[in-house]
């Protein structure tokens, strides 16, 4: 192998142009990504979202697993037991932990197409038009003018920042980005110069960890990088959300 096809392999699979984009400022005016799946055999791309109360932040940070599997917050009952008793309680999103879906997973055991949709809330909260020819959803002012706020469109559903900060200040919630990136190839690590494991890394309201592995007789690749982690959103302040109840404006404006 050419030492310049080593050096393409190896910055492939150190996956810093990904962590780059993934850890990226975004603007209030861009989209967001909270949900991407592209799969093909040289890489498996995964992006899934929550929204986590903000009390919940320094314990999600303390590792890099998922926090909210995809597929997961339908609503649901739990059983749990006290003194010996099975006691069983109903739960809006099926879980206990207060965190919540953003994307919500339609699946009719292939009687029906399956297929995604944002959670009702967010899009109730701003009053959102749905186009379902284009599959986008649309915010219709006072004025008449229109703001394209969600697009759901394969591989991927976004959401404007602005919205999704507005909503989460309200809920006192972050949202929670949650990845999964793998790299596959067909060289081994020793041929590569890297060796088996990784490690982990925090950064602000971040956390992500790089490991290199090795495949077996059954894998169609030699080796795979695994970037894995995610990041929080913050909420806007709620005297700065520009929502009606919390923004000092409106509230002099009352004053007066």
């Amino acid at each position: 192998m050419s030492e310049k096809k080593i050096k393409e392999e190896i910055n492939r699979f150190s996956q810093i142009d990904s962590l780059d984009v993934l850890l990226s400022e975004i603007k209030m005016t861009e989209m967001v990504t909270v949900y991407f799946s592209e799969y093909n055999d040289c890489h498996s791309y995964s992006i899934y979202c929550a929204l986590v109360p903000s009390a919940l932040i320094n314990h999600c940070l303390s590792h890099i697993s998922w926090d909210f599997s995809q597929g997961n917050g339908y609503p649901g009952v739990i059983i749990h037991y006290e003194n010996g008793k099975e006691i069983a309680k109903y739960y809006r999103f099926g879980n206990d932990t207060g965190i919540e879906p953003l994307i919500i997973d339609r699946n009719f055991y292939d009687i029906r197409p399956k297929y995604k949709e944002i959670c009702e809330e967010f899009r109730l909260f701003h009053n959102l038009y749905h186009d379902s020819r284009e599959n986008k959803f649309i915010k219709i002012n006072e004025d008449g003018n229109e703001e394209l706020i969600a697009t759901i469109k394969q591989p991927q559903i976004q959401i404007r920042l602005k919205e999704l900060r507005q909503f989460i200040a309200v809920k006192d919630m972050h949202l929670l980005i949650q990845f999964d990136f793998r790299e596959y190839s067909q060289y081994k690590l020793e041929e590569l110069g890297l060796a088996k494991g990784g490690n982990e890394r925090r950064e602000g309201l971040a956390r992500w960890g790089l490991f290199y592995g090795e495949g077996d007789n059954i894998c169609h690749y030699n080796s795979f990088s695994r970037l894995l982690g995610k990041r929080f959103i913050e909420p806007l302040p709620k005297e700065r959300s520009g929502i009606w109840g919390f923004s000092e404006e409106q509230k002099n404006m009352l004053i007066l």
